[in-house]
């Protein structure tokens, strides 16, 4: 979307976009699977989806479950959690707690909870595009992305990307 498109017809006034989509960046669950992260400071908790977490390799506490409420009121029960999560973002390694649901329409949704773990910088541009600036809890260490729109498929592995 470029700022042109944002001019309204009437004068020269700038108006915004109706929506845009959620953005994304990519994360590494384990040192071994690239996944989607889709960010959404919206929501209370990080979600993964059940055949992300069965790549994973990590066991699931059944006895941690949650109720979500969603968007449209509808509730769905999760299937279990993570307590301990390694992913990594540009080589930042990050320890998540990681509630799991068995069908959504991203791979991790970053909740709340990553935002305020990264002291998470975000800035957003009229066209759409947004930057993140991730802190390491752990050395203070802050690494800038460029996000994407989400829905962009990924490689399964870190190692198939090696091939290339």
């Amino acid at each position: 979307m470029s700022v042109d498109d944002l001019r309204s017809h009437i004068g020269e006034r700038i108006i915004g976009a109706a929506s845009l989509p959620l953005r994304s960046i990519d994360g590494v669950v384990e040192g071994r699977t690239v996944v989607e992260c889709v960010l959404d400071q919206g929501v209370m908790i990080v979600v993964m989806r059940k055949d992300i977490w069965e790549r994973s390799g990590l066991p699931l506490r059944h006895d941690m479950v949650l109720t979500m409420e969603n968007a449209n009121n509808s509730t769905n029960r999760t299937m279990g959690f993570l307590p301990r999560v390694r992913v990594s973002f540009g080589g930042m390694e990050l320890l998540l707690r990681v509630q799991v649901v068995d069908n959504a329409p991203f791979e991790i949704l970053l909740g709340r909870p990553f935002f305020s773990l990264t002291s998470c910088e975000t800035k957003d541009f009229r066209t759409g595009e947004q930057h993140v600036m991730l802190t390491s809890p752990d050395t203070g260490e802050s690494l800038r992305f460029a996000t994407r729109e989400k829905g962009r498929r990924r490689r399964e592995s870190v190692e198939e990307e090696a091939d290339f």
